[in-house]
């Protein structure tokens, strides 16, 4: 497990990307399954999240300090002396869980600096395969929002369709490196991460802000 070490960054939130505009059937109550906020953290205390994929990563949590922004959040970026781009182009964390689709819907809050891309990757336990949602207009060096309903993933082979109840388990974010850029000023920042399912939180008339 990663520990945490507090640094100064930031900027606040002045987005929103909604990435699925369809209108899914509603369940019962909504319920949080996961959420995860900074703001409490204190240097060296973990997380719960791990890194994502073949090589290790640097957390921190850091200060949102800049334009009179208040809170913390979790500074996600590539470990010193490891080779990412020739080995593994990506980097990320990880959080093991299962849950169900029940209109499941993932959200968070980002800030891009440098990486090419973000995905948020799951895998479907019914069919079984991974299933990825790209970050379409990845914003960089601006806090912005996502919501994201893991129904419209796109599954990563032709095995199967997502369907309501199917199980999951794990939910990745990770970044994709950029080749024409200095490893060591690519990162993102996380904050505001949650898991629900139930009501739908991702209405269809919602637009992108």
């Amino acid at each position: 497990m990663k520990k945490l070490g507090l640094i100064l960054a930031g900027a606040f939130v002045v987005g929103t990307l909604l990435v699925s505009v369809s209108v899914s059937p509603v369940y019962a109550a909504k319920e949080a399954l996961w959420e995860e906020a900074f703001d409490s953290m204190e240097e060296g205390e973990e997380t719960g999240l791990i890194f994502a994929g073949a090589l290790d990563v640097d957390m921190q949590v850091q200060a949102k300090v800049v334009n009179g922004a208040k809170g913390k959040a979790l500074k996600v970026s590539p470990k010193e002396g490891l080779d990412y781009s020739t080995n593994y182009n990506m980097f990320g964390v990880k959080k093991d869980m299962s849950y169900p689709n029940e209109n499941a819907v993932i959200s968070f809050s980002y800030f891009a600096s440098g990486i090419s891309g973000l995905n948020v990757m799951t895998n479907n336990r019914v069919i079984p395969e991974n299933c990825e949602a790209k970050i379409t207009g990845l914003i960089q060096g601006k806090w912005t929002k996502v919501v994201l309903r893991v129904s419209k993933f796109k599954v990563k082979s032709p095995k199967g369709t997502i369907k309501t109840g199917d199980e999951f388990r794990y939910i990745s974010i990770f970044a994709n490196i950029n080749s024409a850029a200095p490893l060591k000023d690519q990162y993102f920042v996380l904050d505001d991460i949650k898991l629900t399912i139930g009501e739908d939180e991702a209405k269809g008339d919602e637009k992108k802000k």
